[in-house]
C-alpha cells in the first residue's frame, strides 16, 4: 500500500439522475495522482508527492525519484520521497513529535 499526494483543481459532486446518484471526484489532479500513487510499489516509496505539492513543502526535505511519463499523460512529471528522518531510522529515543506544518486553502464561492 503506498501513498500519493498531489495538488491542483478537481471537480467533486454528485452525478447522476436522483435515484442512482454517486459521489465523483473528477479531473486531471486526480488522475495524476493515482498514476504516483500506483509507482510507490515500483519504486519501492511508501509516499511518493508530485510536483506542485512538493513546491509547498518548501522547508522539507525532499528526494527527488526523477521524472516519469505517467500513463495516459502525455507530461512526464517530477516525483518526490520524503527523506527518512533520523526518528524514524530508530536513532533519536525522543518521543516529541512535532505538529505538521498545514494550510488549509478554502475555495472561491461565487
Amino acid at each position: 500500500m503506498g501513498i500519493g499526494i498531489e495538488q491542483g483543481p478537481a471537480l467533486i459532486g454528485s452525478i447522476g439522475p436522483a435515484h442512482r446518484r454517486s459521489h465523483s471526484l473528477l479531473g486531471d489532479t486526480v488522475t495524476i495522482t493515482l498514476r504516483v500513487q500506483e509507482l510507490t510499489q515500483e519504486l519501492a516509496q511508501p509516499i511518493l508527492i508530485g510536483e506542485c505539492a512538493a513546491r509547498q513543502l518548501n522547508d522539507q526535505q525532499l528526494i527527488s525519484q526523477g521524472s516519469y511519463l505517467l500513463s495516459g499523460l502525455r507530461i512526464p512529471h517530477t516525483l518526490f520521497a520524503p527523506a527518512i528522518s533520523e526518528l524514524a531510522q530508530g536513532k533519536k529515543k525522543s518521543t516529541k513529535r512535532m505538529p505538521p506544518k498545514l494550510k488549509v486553502v478554502a475555495g472561491n464561492r461565487d
